[in-house]
């Protein structure tokens, strides 16, 4: 007659391969779910050493993409701000050899260039008050309100042929302060310009200190044109200051290019540093797929002859012993 008989040796046997089996089941669950996520552990204490590298490098990381992001952001006022530069500059350009070329005595020209300079105040006003999505480009911190609050050419004349320093026809909200972006730790970079005053550039002599007010009252002076002797000085006042506002217009775009540059390397910069973090992070917090799908692979099997070694021990025999 034969029968199983357990011995202190089968437990001890059996014992063993259960362990070895639930070891081995734990290995696979974790193999398992490191297949299904990509992911080493889901939780710091998971990744071991790369615990570390992950909670150093992660704030870094977001750090500079923030960082990208204000310069994206910047990078599209400038742009939109170059744009109305160029337009203001054109208009200015128009208007100071139209002034430089008037001749007091034909009649035509006064009633001419008083129309087309009411014209003109309104489109420079309207330039002035662009927009980057939601945001004014020349409002400098009030962003939400535009810059000219009026840009109808009898109200922008009236209030800069009245005063060169009144805040009018501004915005009384506009401030002096032009709007800076963080880049780096501790680094902040102005970004674009203010309509009432000279942001990167100084204006030369005969001006109001703004090359903005300097455009507006020229044009300002030139729409109440009339035929006269007095309308070659008129002209000729419009004509000076025009010409240094040209000269202002220019070297702000200039200064606004150089800073489109520096951003522009800034983020190429950033995107580097990003590329470098995200690479340690990866390393230290996701597996290498093709590796853990073979060692998934290998765990199967490991576990299948685990399971099949612990069924042929339960049905060991006195007889197979002997």
């Amino acid at each position: 007659m034969s029968g199983t008989i357990s011995t202190p040796s089968d437990s001890a046997l059996l014992a063993r391969l259960a362990g070895n089996s639930a070891v081995v089941r734990r290995q696979l669950d974790t193999a398992t779910m490191q297949a299904s996520t990509g992911r080493i552990a889901e939780t710091y204490a998971g990744l071991g050493v790369g615990a570390k590298t992950s909670l150093d490098l992660r704030p870094q990381v977001t750090h500079a993409e923030a960082w990208q992001a204000n310069i994206d952001g910047a990078t599209g006022r400038l742009g939109v701000a170059q744009s109305a530069l160029s337009g203001i500059s054109k208009i200015a350009a128009d208007f100071f050899a139209k002034s430089g070329a008037i001749n007091g005595l034909v009649p035509s020209e006064a009633s001419s260039i008083a129309a087309s300079a009411r014209v003109a105040l309104e489109q420079v006003g309207q330039l002035l008050n662009s927009k980057a999505g939601d945001v004014y480009v020349f409002a400098g911190q009030d962003t939400a309100n535009p810059p000219l609050p009026d840009t109808s050419a009898a109200t922008v004349g009236a209030a800069v042929l009245a005063s060169d320093t009144a805040t009018a026809p501004f915005s009384a909200t506009l401030g002096t302060a032009a709007p800076t972006i963080e880049v780096g730790e501790g680094q902040r970079v102005q970004v674009g310009v203010l309509a009432n005053q000279n942001t990167l550039t100084p204006s030369a002599a005969p001006t109001t200190g703004s090359y903005v007010r300097d455009i507006l009252k020229a044009l300002a002076t030139l729409s109440n044109a009339t035929t006269g002797p007095g309308l070659q000085a008129t002209a000729a006042d419009a004509h000076a200051l025009l010409g240094s506002a040209v000269g202002a217009v220019a070297v702000e775009a200039g200064a606004l290019g150089d800073v489109q540059s520096s951003l522009s390397a800034r983020r190429t910069q950033l995107g580097d540093t990003v590329t470098a973090l995200n690479a340690q992070v990866d390393s230290a917090e996701n597996v290498d797929m093709a590796a853990t799908l073979t060692k998934l692979s290998l765990l199967q099997t490991k576990l299948q002859t685990s399971y099949q070694m612990i069924a042929g021990a339960k049905n060991l025999t006195l007889a197979q012993y002997l």
